[in-house]
């Protein structure tokens, strides 16, 4: 143990000498230096003074060339301002107040550089990113001292305790380097997206396919729209009616109006259109011709799954509109059908489901089958 303290001793001695002697000629080198500004780009500038307490006449001269709010100050000469003068670049003045940071074009600037980040980024995950960076350069610090500590001990300790620890130490601390690293490596080479914290959020946007254009075959009117794009003059379909059941204003009950007389001429019936092929099995149902095979969910929990798909216009057979689609009603669900089909084609039921598909998609988005040739219900 006597020679352990002896060599740590030693060591600490060494790392004294080296301060002492160190700290001893920075202070001979300022005390024999020039003072010069020095321009952002490190170029010299003709503003030189000798060292003998002339740093003060230094910035004076700084002052005098930029004004005395400038940043500008003097820096100790590397060669004695022997190099090329330029003039002097006066470094721009920034006001800060509060908080407050920014150039004209709104960028903040950090008060202190983050690695080579020196504006403020546009979301968090660039810190994130840097912070990442970061850490794993100081893992390589530590490792680089918990090595440097371990080699110190494993000389020093003369016992095999104390030299297995040591050298457990070192292991551990590269160990631990190659952890970081490996990490860094692992994800960079999977995906380097994996390493970019920014996430951005592509926005997404849904097109309502129509089942068919309704209304293709139909006379058109003047306009171009089929003769069936009128309000419905009486019964539950009347724009007074759906003004009162929809809970809308006028003009949206007389839009609402053309799109029933246009899905079932303001009549509770089973579309003869939209039917599976080749069972005939029809899918739509009521004013609305409300798609039991998509929307089942609005007519109860017992009206989901009863066709083998949510029938859309993919699946219409060629030529549309009056060669049916590609589905079929799901074995054993008969009753289901019936009972289901039952609730849609009342009209009280059906003007309900109606109600609650309006006000989830105010476009009327359900009924884009009759845009095309009753585009004014859909203004």
């Amino acid at each position: 143990m006597k020679k352990n303290k002896k060599i740590y001793g030693k060591v600490l001695g060494l790392f004294l000498f080296i301060f002492i002697c160190f700290s001893f000629f920075s202070s001979s080198l300022i005390a024999i230096a020039y003072w010069e500004y020095q321009n952002p780009d490190k170029t010299k500038t003709e503003i030189c003074e000798f060292a003998d307490n002339n740093e003060a006449g230094c910035n004076a001269r700084v002052k005098t060339a930029c004004g005395q709010t400038t940043t500008g100050v003097c820096v100790p000469s590397t060669d004695g301002c022997n190099s090329s003068m330029v003039a002097i670049d006066c470094p721009t003045v920034v006001n800060i107040t509060g908080n407050k940071n920014t150039n004209s074009n709104g960028t903040y600037t950090l008060l202190a550089p983050i690695g080579e980040m020196k504006t403020a980024p546009t979301n968090f995950g660039d810190y994130v990113d840097k912070i990442f960076l970061i850490a794993i350069g100081l893992c390589g610090v530590l490792a680089v001292i918990m090595l440097i500590i371990g080699g110190i001990q494993y000389m020093g300790d003369e016992s095999i305790f104390g030299k297995t620890e040591a050298k457990k130490q070192m292991i551990n601390a590269v160990l631990g380097l190659l952890i970081a690293l490996g990490a860094w490596v692992l994800l960079n080479t999977i995906n380097p997206k994996l390493l970019n914290s920014s996430v951005t959020i592509n926005a997404v946007s849904a097109e309502i396919t129509p089942l068919y254009d309704r209304g293709a075959t139909d006379p058109k009117q003047a306009n171009g729209e089929s003769v069936r794009c009128t309000p419905v003059t009486s019964g539950s379909c009347s724009v007074a009616n759906l003004t009162t059941a929809l809970g809308v204003n006028a003009t949206t009950a007389t839009a609402m109006s053309k799109i029933c007389n246009m899905e079932s001429g303001g009549t509770s019936i089973a579309s003869g259109t939209d039917v599976c092929k080749p069972s005939n099995v029809a899918f739509s149902f009521g004013l609305f011709q409300i798609n039991l095979a998509a929307n089942g969910i609005y007519a109860g929990t017992d009206c989901v799954g009863l066709f083998d798909r949510a029938v859309s216009s993919s699946d219409a057979i060629s030529p549309k509109y009056t060669s049916g689609f590609t589905c079929s009603l799901l074995p054993g669900k008969q009753s289901q059908y019936d009972t289901c089909k039952a609730r849609l084609l009342d009209p009280a039921t059906n003007l309900a489901i109606a109600k609650n598909l309006l006000a989830s998609n105010p476009n009327k988005s359900p009924w884009i089958g009759d845009k095309k040739y009753c585009a004014s219900a859909f203004n």
